[in-house]
């Protein structure tokens, strides 16, 4: 277990343990519920486990242990808090349970104030956050349950602000996932609307194995035959002087978000001349990762850079046919059937398959249709974007009042009047 160090209490405060013995607080485990149960007894209530991803939701279940509002912890994966509201669920083994014996705490005010705590420590699969564990390292301070509750009113208005911008965001990438599987098979009419087989004659065309009705004015051609493909490279390492400049070096790493990006690392112009290198409006497109079980990578270039062999370039050939947003937007379409017939699985690292994605199939209408495209595809994208960075805003806000209100710092008896 690794302790970290965060701000500490103005408050007077009390281990939890303090509170064990006053009989305030009790806690527990909770019981082990297999996935052979869980299909016996078929049902729908939750049972939630160690996970800290989906709210630790393992499963649905015919049967519940509580019905009360409680505050759970991953005992297993690290030691997440988690509020549980009033509802019918169940907590697996792996799982602690926090009970309130008396009036003296509000349970959202010690999801949060333990959530806080938490960042003290870090817990593994080694080293639990067992109940006996806890209660000798987490703190809870002496405060009036009227200041719990207007603190945790403050939290609790920042957490629905953040719910409901991410249920914005993904509404819209909901909506950015039709319009990519639409927009590549039906396009846009001279009015900006989709096409329709009303409004348009259709031609049926192969994709791979499968067969889509594209308009007739579209044609259909290999990415080979429109794309250079480049492959990477890495300065020799034990020169220093090739890892001193102001030229970005790209390896998947830096490749986490689409699009915008930074490179932790730079080479110098010496290193960049021994490398093949990518200019704007090139695509990079990771070819081997561990990051391709699960998705790939792929960005457009806005500077010269480099970048390393785990990366290929995909340069057009003639940029007054093909738009670079255009393609990168359609093999964003592909990504489902890259991950499940593009790439070479590895025990830890992954590979996509070049010949599979120079054979790939492109439909083509005419530039300006590609435009069209792109621009609808790119504002949804940037409405996203900005929601995200609200997304990200709130969460340091959040961050900031926590960090005053639950040690102290910042008291809000004032407001509670």
């Amino acid at each position: 277990m690794k302790t970290n160090t965060v701000m500490p209490f103005v408050y007077k405060s009390h281990k939890l343990l303090h509170y064990l013995i006053t009989g305030d607080i009790k806690l527990e485990r909770g019981h082990v519920i297999s996935k052979e149960l869980m299909e016996r007894i078929v049902g729908d209530y939750p049972v939630y486990s160690s996970s800290a991803e989906n709210n630790g939701l393992f499963g649905k279940y015919g049967d519940y242990m509580f019905d009360e509002e409680l505050v759970t912890w991953s005992v297993d994966g690290g030691g997440y808090i988690f509020y549980r509201p009033k509802h019918k669920f169940s907590v697996t083994n792996v799982c602690g349970i926090l009970r309130i014996q008396s009036k003296r705490f509000s349970y959202r005010y010690i999801y949060y104030l333990l959530s806080w705590e938490h960042k003290k420590n870090t817990f593994n699969y080694v080293e639990k956050a067992h109940p006996s564990v806890i209660a000798k390292l987490y703190e809870i301070p002496e405060i009036d349950l009227p200041e719990q509750q207007k603190i945790t009113e403050i939290l609790t208005t920042v957490d629905d602000a953040i719910y409901k911008t991410e249920a914005i965001i993904n509404k819209q990438k909901r909506i950015k996932q039709g319009l990519l599987q639409d927009l590549f098979k039906y396009g846009i009419d001279g009015n900006g609307n989709t096409r329709s087989e009303r409004s348009c004659t259709f031609k049926t065309v192969k994709l791979g194995k499968i067969e889509i009705k594209i308009p007739k004015e579209w044609s259909v051609e290999t990415l080979e035959s429109n794309v250079r493909l480049l492959s990477g490279g890495t300065p020799y390492k034990e020169n220093g002087e090739n890892w001193i400049g102001h030229i970005p070096w790209v390896s998947p790493k830096d490749m986490s978000v689409d699009v915008v990006f930074e490179s932790l690392d730079h080479i110098s112009e010496n290193a960049m001349r021994q490398l093949c290198e990518a200019k704007e409006n090139d695509l990079l497109l990771v070819v081997r990762s561990g990051v391709l079980a699960h998705k790939v990578p792929i960005a457009i270039v806005s500077k010269t850079l480099a970048f390393n062999q785990d990366i290929k370039a995909l340069r057009i050939i003639n940029p007054k046919k093909l738009n670079s947003r255009y393609l990168y937007y359609f093999m964003k379409s592909l990504e489902h059937d890259l991950l499940s017939r593009g790439v070479k699985r590895g025990t830890t690292v992954h590979s996509l398959n070049t010949d599979y994605i120079e054979n790939i199939l492109i439909p083509i209408p005419e530039r300006t249709e590609q435009e069209n495209i792109s621009n609808i595809l790119t504002t949804i994208d940037t409405s996203i974007n900005f929601q995200i960075s609200e997304v990200n805003k709130l969460i340091r806000i959040k961050t900031g009042l926590m960090e005053n209100l639950l040690t102290g710092v910042t008291q809000v008896n004032h407001l509670v009047n």
